[in-house]
């Protein structure tokens, strides 16, 4: 594996018992073996649920930058199902193969919700040109427990703390 935060290289193995095949979920989860590099911080993992109309980043790498990846973004729709396997349909102008499974940052729960699966072909009449669906965080915990999900949001960003956010917030009444 290559970092992006540093460009430092790093091992992982396959893990089999977290492996689906493609008419399944389609997922591989892998062991990074060692410790995450200097510098590079972990994304949180949160679910899936009330994320419907959320934005989301994700990094891939397609042709046009298969070494160093490329940026995407778009919003989160809702959860259907393809061939009876559970997905949240996104869309996203910029998601296009070698995204495939890519983390989905929803931008508002600042959390990891899902991974990106596959994206749509348009229909005759050019429609479902921007849609892609994502295996989300649910059944990636199901699938390797391992994952431990948190959809606590300590950092505000810049809104503005509340009572409600007390037990992120100290030393002042």
């Amino acid at each position: 594996m290559i970092f992006r935060a540093n460009g430092q290289k790093a091992a992982a193995r396959l893990l089999p018992q977290a492996w689906r095949a493609a008419e399944a979920e389609d997922v591989a989860f892998l062991k990074l073996e060692g410790p995450l590099p200097r510098g590079v911080e972990p994304l949180s993992i949160g679910t899936s649920e009330g994320a419907a109309g959320h934005a989301f980043q994700t990094f891939g790498f397609p042709d046009q930058s298969p070494e160093e990846g490329i940026y995407g973004e778009g919003s989160l729709l809702d959860q259907t199902t393809i061939l009876g396997i559970r997905v949240l349909q996104v869309k996203s102008s910029e998601i296009t193969p070698g995204f495939s499974g890519a983390p989905v940052f929803d931008t508002k729960s600042r959390r990891v919700v899902g991974m990106v699966t596959s994206i749509a072909a348009p229909d005759k009449f050019g429609r479902l040109a921007e849609t892609a669906f994502i295996t989300p965080a649910e059944t990636l915990i199901s699938i390797y427990p391992d994952l431990v999900p948190s959809d606590v949001r300590p950092y505000m960003g810049l809104s503005p703390f509340t009572e409600k956010d007390a037990e992120f917030f100290f030393g002042r009444r």
